[in-house]
């Protein structure tokens, strides 16, 4: 934690500020980290629950045991710490804000999301939607219209979302290359399948 006992206040404010935003950073590192170890999983065909071994007892020879267990094994060390993370943005944008109410809005709202991922981008069609509203492969969902790390529970949240939404713009916030970018997605009729033109990947079991 900053020691701010001898600091005077912009010196405060400026400490809290940098010590806020590399947690930001720190947060945005161990995200991309949990989506490339869930890409193990989902090479492998299997979540976090399923058995590794079959009726018999032995190991199943449809999946290399020792990879998915030693990314399960990483990914939940990664929700952990991404929840003791999370712990300590919030205390520091709480020090911001009782410095300074503009700068911590700023920083809120531009520079650091503190919500977990919901789901990656794993394809988009060209000329779809989705590619229209400016996805792109590997973008991770943060808020997906009035869906997010705190009410999501399944990809069908999302699916209600587009359903009811035909012909309307979506606000979407994702975190692309350790940035937070806010777009509009409109779901409509195209010649490509669906509404949207692109695949959704849930990250699952997300600490809420």
């Amino acid at each position: 934690m900053v020691n701010v006992n001898n600091e005077n206040t912009d010196d405060r404010l400026k400490l809290a500020r940098k010590q806020a935003l590399k947690l930001g950073n720190d947060k945005s590192k161990l995200e991309e980290e949990l989506v490339e170890w869930l890409s193990i999983l989902e090479k492998n065909h299997v979540g976090m629950q399923e058995a590794l071994v079959d009726n018999d007892g032995y190991p199943r020879a449809d999946i290399d045991v020792y990879q998915v267990r030693h990314a399960r094994h990483k990914i939940i060390c990664i929700r952990n710490d991404l929840k003791n993370i999370m712990q300590e943005i919030e205390k520091q944008l709480h020090l911001v804000h009782a410095l300074s109410k503009d700068v911590s809005s700023e920083i809120t709202e531009q520079e650091i999301n503190s919500n977990l991922p919901i789901g990656r981008v794993a394809s988009v069609t060209p000329n779809s939607p989705s590619d229209e509203a400016g996805l792109k492969i590997n973008d991770l969902i943060l808020n997906f219209g009035s869906v997010n790390c705190e009410n999501f529970s399944s990809m069908n949240d999302i699916v209600n979302v587009v359903q009811h939404s035909i012909n309307q713009f979506i606000k979407i916030v994702i975190s692309r290359n350790n940035k937070i970018i806010r777009l509009h997605l409109k779901p409509h009729s195209w010649p490509g399948r669906g509404m949207l033109g692109c695949v959704i990947l849930p990250l699952e079991n997300v600490e809420r």
